[in-house]
């Protein structure tokens, strides 16, 4: 390290657990002095803990230059990484520098930033490569044929020399007495093409006793406490003590000090593979097993600091239910501190090993535990995410060989909400209808709100609202008398809201904007719901933002705080949504750029994520903006893409809407015969009178009393705007009502 700077090692004293950076295999314990991974229990709260990091250190380097220094970013966990993006955001004006080192293997996304360096460690070659055999054979010219074949055979890669060198020596073709002299011709030496292959050979001339410990130590990991070996090998303490001095006089290992014991490292991590991969399979599930017990036996005080050691250990072994038990562990204990990558290739490695075993009830009622914990897992991945379909489907055929008809109706509702987030409305009304038939065997009130709900939205979704009603007012009715603590514990989320937002949407649509209003702000009343991030998010932007868009209400909505907060929980769709609701006011603000960018990320955010349910929505929301803006031939386009959804996915309840916006975008083109955009209203009018959704009726009648006035159909125009004005008794404020009051005024 340059003078004046302070160096910062890889395992900090600080509030957090850098597990990765020992890609698991290190030995032992979180950093003394720091907060265990138990106390960081969710997303935001590890995002507090790096932003914590990241302050420390800037202080700090206000007072000198500092370094911090990360090893083997090959071996990296998915939260040490995340760390390392913060870092490597923050530094470029302070007076930090972070040095890694990391092969060529692994990726980062630094590379554009203007202060990113890379050293790139080449092979050793010509002056170079000849003064490292020059420092290890010295500069008999004797030797000079051997280095030339040497520095041939290796390339110049500085670890392959030095093992060549010592496998020679340790072979007896090289000895040193004063000087080093070559014993044999360069014919009859025994070089191995690569470093692996040299490494391996090495090995077999090993005693047997010192390679049995050395295979012992590759098993442990790349590091490997003293008390740890003493634990594992049955050996004689004089006999162990030399076979380690020997190995480390070989320099397979080195030895080194750590508080209160000692420590072994592999000299390289091809050394510890090459070691590993000398061992017969049924010995290496063995020894795994063995280290296991010993870890086990060793630190059963602290076992939580060790159970994704376990869960590596009895993964490898022939010990099925320490494997599953300890890998479910180390899952759960990865989910606490976000690390959802690790704790999802756990939970597989888990359900793969249960796979193995024969069927019987509690392998099936393990298994479903597993993937239920999976499930819970993806949902980080999004509402809509293909990976959770398996899981579910698996998880539902586990619930119905073990016979549990509480689990089976619980799955079906994850799967039905699935299906619906992914717009598969025909299947996910399969499986509410399923389940509506199984329901009555049980007396679960939340079990009958969970089946009821998805009944009611499936056929809210494809338009047909009065029937959606009913089960949709029986599960808000349910809902009211549940605590929200339960229906979060059982559901993931206060399922209270959903009835809330179809019902209050429906009111909206049927005309009922006030009665809407009052059932929308009863979100207030339940303020657990309120603090809990997805039900108050969720209601947020589909219960407020969308109920102020159907009213026209151009409200100014804090978009950039909301979807920062959605993508810190995880609400990605959530987000996509907030980003559609706020490209619409802006747009209509007068902000029209903003809005429609808006528009088009939600879009792409939303397909992206797989989920789309309501797609058809922002693709006319987006084509009125083009239409809006004399984009006719955008505006076309988005028009007959949403049309060709809804026929695919059979949502409905927008689709008088559809057709009003067509008939907006024909009156736009002059190419286009405009009595097409006539027979669209009169089309859009039929269907919003067949639904009973009276806020679209209204809107395609204004349309068309426009077009009917502009072609001197006056009275026409007049009778039947009036007849449907006439129909309200509520909701005068609105922006539709309004405009419907304007045009009759200017009629009369």
């Amino acid at each position: 390290m340059g003078r004046g700077f302070d160096k910062v090692g890889a395992r900090l004293a600080l509030p957090i657990h850098f597990a990765g950076l020992a890609e698991g295999y290190g030995e032992f314990g979180e950093p003394e002095g720091g907060t265990s991974v138990d106390d960081v229990l969710d997303f935001i709260e590890v995002q507090r803990t790096f932003d914590a990091i990241k302050r420390i250190l800037l202080r700090d380097s206000l007072k000198q230059p500092l370094a911090v220094i990360f090893e083997d970013l090959h071996w990296i966990d998915e939260q040490t990484q995340a760390l390392l993006d913060l870092l490597a955001d923050s530094v470029a004006s302070a007076r930090i520098m972070l040095l890694f080192n990391y092969r060529p293997e692994y990726h980062h996304g630094w590379a554009n930033q203007s202060y990113y360096s890379q050293l790139r460690l080449d092979p050793l070659a010509g002056a170079d490569g000849a003064a490292m055999l020059s420092a290890l054979l010295g500069e008999g010219d004797e030797l000079s044929p051997l280095k030339r074949l040497i520095a041939e055979r290796t390339g110049g890669n500085p670890f392959f020399i030095e093992e060549i060198v010592q496998g020679l020596f340790e072979d007896g073709a090289l000895v040193r007495n004063g000087t080093v002299r070559i014993t044999r011709s360069l014919s009859h030496l025994r070089l191995p093409p690569t470093v692996q292959g040299m490494l391996a050979a090495r090995v077999d001339r090993l005693p047997r006793s010192q390679e049995d410990l050395l295979q012992t130590l590759a098993v442990i990991g790349p590091e490997a406490r003293l008390r740890l070996v003493r634990e594992v090998i049955s050996a004689d303490e004089v006999l162990l003590s030399q076979n380690l001095a020997d190995l480390c006089a070989a320099e397979f290992i080195y030895e080194q000090p750590v508080a209160g014991d000692t420590e072994f490292v592999f000299k390289h991590a091809l050394t510890q593979e090459v070691a590993y991969a000398s061992l017969l399979i049924e010995r290496r599930k063995q020894l795994h097993e063995q280290v296991g017990n010993a870890i086990e036996e060793l630190y059963r005080d602290s076992i939580e600091q060790h159970l994704a050691r376990l869960a590596n250990h009895y993964k490898h072994s022939p010990n099925v239910n320490k494997a599953v038990h300890f890998l479910k562990r180390a899952a759960e204990q990865a989910t606490e501190r976000s690390a959802v990558a690790e704790a999802e290739s756990l939970l597989h490695d888990a359900i793969g090993i249960l796979l193995a075993r024969p069927h019987s009830e509690e392998r099936d009622l393990q298994e479903f535990e597993l993937q239920s914990a999976l499930l819970a897992l993806l949902t980080t991945r999004g509402f809509a995410a293909l990976e959770k379909e398996q899981p579910l489907r698996r998880a539902h055929e586990l619930s119905e060989q073990i016979g549990d008809g509480r689990k089976t109706l619980y799955v079906l509702f994850e799967l039905g909400q699935l299906y619906i987030q992914q717009a598969r409305l025909s299947e996910a009304k399969n499986l509410a209808e399923l389940a509506a038939e199984q329901l009555q065997h049980f007396q679960d009130p939340i079990l009958e709100a969970c089946t009821l709900e998805n009944l009611g939205e499936c056929y809210w979704w494809c338009g047909q609202l009065q029937k959606a009603r009913a089960h949709l007012e029986r599960t808000l009715a349910i809902c009211e008398t549940t605590l929200p603590s339960a229906l979060i514990r059982s559901v993931g989320f206060d399922l209270w809201i959903l009835p809330v937002i179809f019902l209050s949407i429906t009111n909206v649509l049927m005309g009922r904007p006030d009665h809407a209003m009052e059932l929308c702000n009863t979100l207030v009343t339940r303020p657990e719901s309120s603090a809990h991030p997805y039900t108050r998010l969720f209601g947020l932007v589909i219960l407020n933002w969308m109920m102020h868009q159907l009213r026209g209400d151009l409200i100014n909505v804090e978009y950039g705080r909301v979807s920062k907060e959605c993508e810190e929980h995880g609400l990605y769709e959530v987000a996509g949504w907030a980003a559609q609701f706020s490209g619409w006011f802006d747009f209509w603000r007068g902000e029209r750029t903003e809005g429609i960018a808006k528009m088009t990320e939600a879009i792409e955010k939303l397909n992206a994520l797989n989920s789309f349910i309501m797609s058809p929505w922002r693709l006319i929301q987006l084509g009125e903006m083009k239409a809006e803006i004399g984009e006719i031939h955008s505006a076309q386009i988005l028009v007959e893409q949403a049309l060709e959804k809804l026929n695919l996915s059979g949502e409905g309840w927008y689709l008088p809407e559809v057709y009003r916006v067509a008939a907006k975008v024909v009156l736009c083109n002059s190419s286009i015969d405009p009595n097409l955009a006539e027979r669209h209203l009169r089309h859009a009018i039929d269907l919003a009178r067949n639904q009973d959704t009276k806020l679209w009726e209204l809107r395609a009648t204004v349309s068309l009393a426009r077009l009917l006035r502009d072609t001197n159909r006056r009275d026409e125009a007049r009778a039947m705007l009036a007849d449907i004005y006439n129909w309200f008794t509520e909701g005068f404020d609105i922006a539709d009502l309004k405009d419907a009051k304007a045009m009759l005024d200017e009629l009369n």
